[in-house]
Order: C-alpha cells, then structure tokens, then sequence
C-alpha cells in the first residue's frame, strides 16, 4: 500500500481491515488518483494470493465503494487497541508514525498526542455506550 500510495499521490491516513470488509481514510492529492490507487493494491494482493494458493480469479464479491461513515463498532474487541489489524495502535502511540505523515502533527495538535487521542476515543465510547443503555431502559 504505501509503494501505490506514493505511486498515486495518495496519502493513507487511516485502515481497518474487518473481517469481512474494510475501511481506509484517504486523501488524494491533485494529481492522484484514488480509484487507480485501489485497483492496483487490490490487483497486486489479489495475484500474490492466487500465486501463494495456485488459484486464479478474484478474491473480492463486486467494486470497491465510497460510503461515507458516521460511527463504526463491530463489538469486535473490548477496546479498539485490541483490534490488531487496524492502525489504532499507531494513532495512540507517542512514537513518530511515520505513514500519518501531516495528520500525525494535526493529531498531535488537535488532541494533543497519542494519548488524548486514545482520551478522546475512549469518552466517545463511553457516550456512546450511555446512549444505548438509555435506548434499551426506554424501549
């Protein structure tokens, strides 16, 4: 992903790969092309798999979409740190990471490093959680 995000001029901000589907945050730079930048990532791994099992065809049922999300809890783990294959661990760390690029300087900014990102996702889940309990003591 980053040799194709460098050859699209596509900034990857964010992944979660899910058990059946997965959710990347992206930016595009003028001259980039996500579209293209999908397709090839998606190609390339698409051929290794079928190389490493001596199997042809696709991997993926239909096109990739552009759907826009408003909240995201699959109540896959108990805290999102858990989920290893996300980049979750690389936003709450204090360390340099290196593939936020300027979004590591805007977290650092905005929440004030690793930690009150992890603050900030953690009292959403919270609200979140209030929220349905109050829904299921209403019903």
């Amino acid at each position: 992903m980053r040799k194709y995000s460098i050859t699209y001029n596509v900034e990857m901000i964010a992944y979660c790969l899910m058990p059946n589907h997965y959710h990347f945050l992206v930016r595009q730079a003028p001259s980039g092309s996500i579209q293209r930048f999908v397709q090839t990532v998606f190609n390339a791994y698409s051929q290794a798999v079928n190389k490493e099992l001596n199997h042809s065809g696709t991997l993926f049922q239909g096109r990739a979409k552009s759907i826009h999300i408003q909240t995201v809890s699959a109540k896959l783990t108990v805290k999102p740190e858990e989920w290893e294959f996300s980049d979750y661990r690389e936003w709450i760390s204090e360390l340099s990471v290196t593939h936020l690029g300027p979004f590591a300087a805007l977290r650092d900014c905005y929440f004030d490093g690793g930690k009150g990102y992890q603050d900030f996702v953690e009292a959403y889940r919270e609200e979140k959680d209030r929220e349905s309990l109050l829904e299921l003591t209403a019903e």
